[in-house]
């Protein structure tokens, strides 16, 4: 997949034979998102609707930016595949060079579809508290990634604070 076209890059939470990322699922919580695209002035967004999901062995967060008029809008997600915890985790291209952890992509979706975008981005995602009980999962932390766009053009998204959770 390395060598496919930015216009092809896209989030996918199930695999043909198993489930590869815990689902995200509507949850309660916020994002507020600056997204700066070459010389621009960076973009202020905030949204509450939210897709989270927390497993043994993954994470994932869809932020979705806009009104739910049935088509898509501009969404940011994350995707690990390892549990998180405290602490600071390096983001990646999961189709690059290094291994990765932690993959991140800005593009357009909505809930139960896949995030579509221009290419994943680098950078750093911080966890600075996560609950992952069976009746309660949240996670608070921010997060920054670039990456290039389709035009060759560096997109910079940043999240000063987040959080997510589902439960009691």
């Amino acid at each position: 997949m390395a060598g496919q076209g930015a216009e092809k890059r896209s989030f996918t939470t199930t695999g043909a034979a198993q489930s590869l990322y815990e689902k995200p699922r509507i949850a309660q919580g916020f994002v507020k998102l600056e997204v700066t695209r070459g010389d621009g002035a960076p973009v202020s967004m905030e949204t509450n609707w939210i897709g989270f999901g927390m497993g043994e062995t993954s994470f994932s967060l869809e932020a979705y930016f806009g009104e739910d008029t049935g088509h898509l809008v501009e969404t940011v997600g994350l995707m690990t595949i390892i549990k998180v915890a405290k602490g600071s985790y390096e983001i990646r291209d999961p189709f690059g060079d290094k291994p990765y952890k932690v993959a991140a992509l800005f593009g357009k979706g909505r809930p139960d579809e896949n995030l579509q975008g221009d290419n994943f981005g680098q950078g750093k995602l911080i966890v600075l508290d996560v609950v992952d009980e069976s009746a309660r999962k949240y996670i608070k932390g921010k997060f920054e990634f670039s990456f290039l766009d389709r035009n060759k053009v560096m997109v910079k998204v940043e999240a000063k604070e987040f959080s997510a959770e589902y439960g009691s």
